[in-house]
């Protein structure tokens, strides 16, 4: 059986997964592959869990749980949790295209979280723009970007206390983000891009000239013509 070597392992697995169809392609699956390396790196759950702790919480070499779709009462679910048992915690929002669900998701999952008893925990909002449209307060936006290059920095610097197979894992993940568009790229444009973009202003032009097109036919069958701010690419 021939094998993709264009695609990550993590990437072609879950591109045959039911759910990559969904409305917001795999990011479920994002997640799932998310805490899957972290539960196979445990020394990288620990590191990321006090990235986001911060330096006020000091630094813990305890093992964390990697919990995902943590289920909270009058809330919902939520996706990904880092636990040492006692005393960090850390929760995680999970998005790549999909918005924030609500206006007050986070704050919601920011009260829940001052029920734990654990003395230094933090709510996470890992998404590609890195920023809540809520108000939580104590919210610590992280960015996909960011996130990989944490990872890609740890890698570095902890290569040679992983064995083989943790070393790989790591190398696939951040493949495997890469192909998701999710790490910093110093080429962005796809060599194809101008000749897109002047695809792109072809069609925008065709439409709007078929849009002022309807817009007078109607109005010469009585039809109100809207106003000149509201013509304009995007509707």
């Amino acid at each position: 059986m021939a094998i993709d070597t264009d695609r990550s392992y993590v990437g072609d697995l879950l591109y045959r997964h039911p759910s990559a169809r969904a409305r917001w392609p795999g990011e479920d699956l994002l997640t799932e592959a998310t805490a899957a390396i972290l539960r196979r790196v445990p020394d990288l759950a620990g590191s990321f869990a006090n990235e986001m702790l911060g330096p006020r919480a000091g630094v813990s070499t305890d093992t964390f749980s990697v919990r995902t779709q943590q289920h909270v009462p009058g809330v919902g679910f939520l996706d990904l949790v880092l636990d040492d048992g006692s005393e960090r915690v850390v929760w995680i929002e999970i998005k790549d295209w999909a918005p924030e669900s609500g206006s007050n998701q986070l704050l919601k999952y920011w009260e829940a979280l001052q029920e734990c008893t654990h003395p230094h925990r933090q709510l996470g909002y890992l998404t590609r723009s890195g920023q809540p449209a809520g108000g939580a307060p104590a919210v610590a936006p992280y960015k996909w970007r960011d996130f990989a290059a944490f990872v890609e920095v740890w890698l570095v610097e902890h290569r040679t206390s992983l064995d083989t197979y943790q070393a790989w894992l790591v190398e696939d993940y951040l493949r495997y983000l890469r192909e998701r568009g999710l790490m910093r790229n110093d080429t962005p444009l796809k060599p194809g891009f101008t000749a897109c973009l002047r695809e792109f202003n072809l069609v925008a032009a065709q439409l709007l000239d078929l849009r002022e097109f309807l817009v007078e036919r109607l109005a010469e069958r009585g039809w109100p013509r809207p106003p000149a701010s509201s013509l304009g690419f995007g509707g």
